[in-house]
């Protein structure tokens, strides 16, 4: 699981601001993929305001 998350986090990590990605990485390293997961889902259907 923990690769599966690594991977699937850099797969859309061009689409996230960096320190999001710094801190879905800490989920991942500790084991809450399902929490990685849902925030994951919600920051990339989220429309970025500065867009």
């Amino acid at each position: 699981m923990s690769k599966d998350s690594r991977d699937l986090l850099q797969s859309v990590a061009d689409r996230l601001p960096p320190e999001l990605v710094e801190s879905y990485r800490t989920y991942s390293n500790v084991g809450e993929w399902a929490m990685l997961v849902d925030v994951l889902c919600a920051s990339l259907i989220t429309p970025d305001p500065g867009h």
